[in-house]
């Protein structure tokens, strides 16, 4: 057995502190845990500054795969893009620019194949495909799988980023931007502009040039518009109203669709799924076609054709009381009522044939279901 003697023994000395003492401090502590939760939650976020990108050049396309986009009219020389980052991985986000092609290009690269952005909601994806440039949208990279296939969801694990882009376009510019997921604006801009989004709703008003709208689930309006609009939606309602210009085609998978105030040289409208309602139009051409839908059609002015083909739906056509057309009429189930001047040729269980007034223009419905009303406006055409 080791002896003790000689060892050194340290003792430490313990101030003892009052009961009462502790529990003021704890107390105080408490407190001060308090007022710093309830200032984090009173103070309002940190504003994030917004990157500022030149783009030269007279055709520019700008890419992003998650974020709301703005596009709003500039006077300088060339396309300034503001972008704004957000989530916590927005450090992550890198930007790249150069030209791709004949066009100038500013890419927003997100790394990874899973992108997370909450305002999807948390239940929502797309998917689509992404070339290591960080440019997607094109046919050629859906048709051909080129590129990296990217999911975009609503929640769960990825890349949680995004970055909002306000474009600013001069006068004259040709300019297309591709989003995967997010809305797009357009307001005021006198440019040819072509919107893509394969998941989000777009908006313009007061456009002037060619217009082009592609989405593949979003609505689409499109309000006082002056040139050619081409509308593209996989499914969404479109609404086009106080067009002027050039052609409007409207496409839609499944949809309402809305005309209204229409001055244009032709209106085609397809869609697999939804009624066509349209008001005010005045065009030498109109083409319907809806898989199921009713389609009501009004026109201020004698068009040179008329063509409506629905698979299930009823059709109504309003026209001014000059109006004239050889007319060819079917429907599969329901009635046909002309309430204009006509005369017959063919007539047959659910088909007219005849012309109405004095015959110059061309006017044909089919219908698998529904019935046919042709009325007219009261008015004359001028």
């Amino acid at each position: 057995m080791k002896s003790l003697a000689g060892s050194k023994m340290h003792v430490t000395h313990v101030a003892t502190v009052p009961r009462s003492s502790v529990s003021a401090a704890l107390l105080t502590l408490l407190i001060l845990g308090l007022f710093v939760a309830a200032a984090l939650v009173i103070s309002p976020p940190i504003a994030l500054s917004a990157e500022r990108y030149d783009v030269r050049g007279s055709e520019v396309s700008i890419y992003s795969l998650a974020g709301q986009v703005s596009v709003v009219p500039y006077k300088g020389a060339d396309v300034v893009v503001e972008l704004t980052r957000g989530g916590p991985d927005a450090g992550r986000l890198t930007i790249e620019s150069g030209p791709k092609g004949d066009r100038q290009t500013l890419r927003v690269i997100f790394p990874g194949n899973r992108i997370v952005y909450r305002k999807l909601g948390a239940h929502s994806n797309t998917n689509l495909h992404v070339r290591r440039d960080g440019t997607f949208g094109d046919s050629s990279v859906e048709l051909m799988g080129l590129g990296n296939r990217v999911t975009i969801a609503g929640g769960g694990r990825g890349i949680d980023a995004f970055a909002d882009l306000r474009i600013m376009v001069p006068t004259g510019k040709n300019v297309r931007v591709y989003v995967g997921a997010g809305g797009a604006t357009a307001s005021d801009v006198s440019a040819d502009l072509r919107i893509d989004t394969a998941n989000g709703a777009v908006e313009c008003h007061g456009t002037r040039g060619s217009l082009d709208v592609d989405t593949g689930s979003g609505s689409v309006e499109v309000r006082a518009a002056q040139g050619s609009v081409n509308i593209d939606t996989g499914s969404g309602n479109v609404v086009a109203e106080d067009i002027s210009g050039g052609a409007i085609k409207i496409d839609t998978g499944s949809g309402s669709v809305a005309v209204n105030g229409a001055k244009t040289s032709s209106l085609d409208v397809d869609t697999g799924s939804g009624s066509v309602l349209v008001g005010n139009l005045d065009a030498p051409g109109v083409r319907i076609d809806t898989g199921s839908g009713r389609v009501s059609l009004e026109m201020v002015r004698d068009p040179e054709t008329i063509t409506i083909d629905t698979g299930s739906g009823s059709v109504m056509v309003r026209l001014p009381s000059s109006y004239g057309a050889q007319f060819e009429f079917e429907t599969g189930s329901g009635g046909i009522d002309i309430d204009l001047p006509h005369t017959l040729s063919k007539r047959e269980h659910g088909y007219l044939r005849g012309r109405i007034g004095d015959g110059g223009g061309t006017f044909k419905v089919d219908t698998g279901s529904g019935g046919i009303q042709v009325l007219s406006t009261g008015r004359s055409s001028s």
